[in-house]
């Protein structure tokens, strides 16, 4: 559908541009109702570029070192130098140690919301609570998931994440727990001492901890399968 245009020229045109935006006039109609010569069009796209060489109105000529400094504290921002309301003063010892804690965090020393505060057992042991609940990563990794996958095909009941130290990425009842750890960052030193003390601390508390590598899980996962059951009792 074509719409008239609003210079009175009788011509018809689009309703819409291509941005979606309603047109009022036929491109090159101006709103007094006439029509821009190809002259006029020429002189409007000049004045929209930026006069250069010989034409610019600063040719040859050179700003005093005086204006180029002004140029560069206004370009930086108003209140630099006198200008500064902080200009010719200076923060205390104690101020600076301040404005230095405050840079590290808000809550250092008095500020923190614990400081000189014991917190109870009933306190630490809900927090404690609270982590374990928490799963890291919070979906299942590939070779947990083939883990899992095994297990179910052979009807073996078993719980993912169970909130306990260290929480195994699989624990079948009634103490086997169960780890699958990547190949890249099960190896790094910090890793490999957190795994260490998991470990320890389970089999003190009576169970049996199993860790299988990545690499074990896609390339013999049968074998990850046999170690497991001959411990829970099960003949495959």
């Amino acid at each position: 559908m074509l719409i008239p245009c609003e210079c009175g020229c009788g011509e018809q045109m689009e309703p819409f541009d291509k941005q979606d935006r309603p047109r009022r006039f036929k491109k090159n109609h101006d709103k007094r109702g006439k029509h821009l010569s190809e002259e006029t069009r020429m002189r409007m796209r000049e004045n929209h570029h930026q006069l250069k060489g010989e034409s610019h109105q600063f040719y040859g000529k050179h700003h005093s070192e005086e204006t180029r400094k002004k140029i560069s504290l206004s370009s930086r921002g108003k209140n630099i130098g006198k200008n500064n309301h902080f200009y010719g003063k200076h923060h205390s010892e104690e101020t600076r140690e301040r404005i230095s804690q405050s840079r590290l965090g808000k809550y250092i020393g008095e500020n923190n919301h614990n400081h000189s505060k014991n917190l109870s057992y009933e306190r630490r042991k809900n927090m404690m609570e609270r982590r374990l609940l928490q799963i890291f990563p919070t979906s299942d990794t590939s070779i947990e998931i083939k883990l899992q996958n095994i297990l179910k095909h052979n009807d073996i009941r078993f719980e993912k994440h169970k909130p306990i130290f260290g929480q195994p990425d699989i624990f079948v009842e009634p103490n086997i727990c169960i780890f699958a750890d990547g190949d890249y960052w099960h190896n790094r030193p910090n890793q490999k001492e957190r795994d260490l003390l998991v470990n320890q601390t389970l089999i003190e508390a009576g169970y049996k901890v199993f860790r299988f590598w990545e690499h074990e899980i896609n390339n013999n996962i049968e074998m990850c399968f046999s170690i497991i059951t001959q411990h829970i009792g099960i003949e495959i």
